[in-house]
């Protein structure tokens, strides 16, 4: 994926619409988010811990529709990946991390 890191116009964009998008929306099993950005993808990855319900993960789901809707002009398309991965396994991190749960600051790559 070609990453365009010096459009500070675009990343201000998306982590503020994130932001707004997870307030609510973060639930005692999410242990991370991380979001990778082009011109035509924004995913998001959210790792859940074994306690985590589908309700939770379309929680997240959710967000991304609401960050999707602020950046409609800038981002063709997105993607999410929910993942399972009980704490403490380390969790990969895409561009930017959006979340991170108090205790799982030590355990990303």
């Amino acid at each position: 994926m070609l990453y365009f890191y010096m459009d500070s116009e675009l990343r201000t964009k998306i982590l503020s619409s994130a932001q707004r998008a997870l307030h609510g929306a973060v639930a005692p099993g999410l242990r991370g988010v991380t979001v990778d950005y082009d011109r035509q993808l924004i995913t998001l990855r959210a790792y859940f811990d074994k306690d985590a319900t589908e309700d939770d993960k379309e929680d997240i789901s959710v967000a991304l529709t609401g960050i999707m809707a602020d950046v409609y002009n800038d981002i063709e398309k997105c993607g999410y990946e929910p993942v399972d991965l009980p704490f403490p396994k380390l969790m990969p991190g895409l561009h930017e991390w959006l979340y991170l749960r108090k205790n799982d600051t030590t355990n990303i790559l």
